[in-house]
């Protein structure tokens, strides 16, 4: 089972389309079974589902890349042969928790500027 959660903020608009009103946020969580792998994935969902949800998932991600090809002014020639090496991320999360990417993030700090930073933390 894996938690899924989604968050829903409500900004309510007059006729026009303006923010009037203070916006609210809902937050809903449930369990899914995704099942443990991807044969019990597709042995609960069938392989048809589990094979277009992962096509529309990599489709999203070679989009992004391509998005940032082109944004860094890369040619058509170029694109083609960075997509000789081109993978789908693997989804497995960058870090384990908070406290992971934090200590991670101070293994790069100075002395100085880790102390900077927990005295800013306290105030």
């Amino acid at each position: 089972m894996a938690e899924v959660k989604a968050t829903y903020k409500n900004q309510p608009k007059d006729e026009e389309g303006n923010d009037v009103g203070e916006a609210t946020t809902r937050v809903a969580a449930v369990d899914y079974d995704f099942g443990p792998d991807v044969n019990g994935m597709i042995n609960e969902l069938g392989a048809e589902v589990v094979f277009q949800h992962a096509k529309g998932s990599i489709t999203v991600n070679l989009q992004n890349s391509l998005r940032q090809w082109m944004a860094q002014g890369l040619s058509e020639t170029e694109i083609e042969e960075k997509m000789v090496d081109w993978a789908p991320p693997s989804g497995k999360p960058r870090s384990a928790n908070k406290m992971e990417k934090i200590a991670k993030l101070l293994e790069g700090m100075s002395p100085d500027q880790r102390e900077e930073l927990l005295r800013q933390a306290m105030e």
